[in-house]
């Protein structure tokens, strides 16, 4: 997911800087076992802010498919770049639909998510933007966004 890569890349910035700044440099066949070790642990728990914000979802019959919104249309936050759906009851087909402030309402491509596996349902999605997902069956798991 792209939130990883851009995770990465700025831990990467952040603990070369930091190496830097305090003058201590590893000796070179222990730096890519240590920056690996410190990625692994940076990224995760970066990684963990968006997953961790997840809420339930359960999708609900509608008169024509089966849908998620909340009680209110949600709308993305800082957490996440991306729209995350993790289906725990079976591989899924999802598409996101956009509700902008001016404008009609559209959904991107459907997109299979496997279960028990986070997905993306859209990718780099601007904070505040109103959405629901639209799924091609009944489908109950974790939504991020």
């Amino acid at each position: 997911m792209k939130v990883r890569a851009h995770l990465k890349a700025s831990v990467v910035a952040i603990a070369a800087a930091g190496i830097a700044a305090v003058g201590f440099a590893a000796p070179a066949s222990a730096q890519p076992q240590a920056q690996g070790a410190l990625l692994r642990g940076e990224v995760a728990a970066l990684a963990s802010t968006c997953y961790g914000s997840a809420r339930s979802y359960t999708s609900d019959l509608y008169d024509n498919g089966w849908f998620w919104y909340g009680s209110v249309y949600p709308s993305t936050t800082s957490n996440c770049s991306d729209i995350n759906v993790k289906p725990t009851n079976g591989r899924i087909q999802v598409r996101t639909c956009f509700l902008p402030t001016s404008g009609s309402g559209y959904c991107n491509s459907w997109r299979t998510i496997e279960n028990n596996t986070w997905g993306t349902a859209a990718t780099d999605v601007r904070d505040g933007t109103k959405f629901y997902l639209n799924f091609s069956g009944p489908s109950a798991g974790l939504v991020a966004y």
